[in-house]
């Protein structure tokens, strides 16, 4: 039973962490107009490419799936490598992809 608790709990904050970064990601897609990110097929590839790098890093780094999870010091230290591997993935695809995305949008997402 146990077991079970702790995989929908893991579950959880799978689907948690996929609504808040979409839900970031829509944000920044209505707050930068210029940016025009819900008609250009560019930004689409872009917001797909975040979520799969996010969970990517979380799979590579095992933050859910780790036996300490609830130490705060432990779990912080993994969340930043999470984060610095998906900048390091989604910058990567950027400088290969040479599409002019708006800096703002960027900063945004991220920030």
């Amino acid at each position: 039973m146990n077991t079970d608790k702790y995989s929908l709990f893991k579950n959880i904050l799978w689907l948690c962490d996929l609504v808040a970064l979409n839900l970031i990601l829509v944000l920044s897609s209505f707050l930068i107009a210029r940016a025009d990110a819900f008609s250009k097929d560019e930004y689409r590839m872009l917001h797909l490419l975040i979520n799969m790098s996010w969970m990517v890093s979380l799979y590579l780094t095992d933050l859910y799936t780790a036996k300490h999870w609830w130490d705060f010091r432990n779990n912080m230290m993994r969340t930043s490598k999470v984060f610095l591997l998906t900048l390091a993935l989604v910058f990567g695809f950027i400088f290969f992809y040479h599409y002019p995305y708006s800096r703002l949008f960027i900063i945004t997402s991220f920030g």
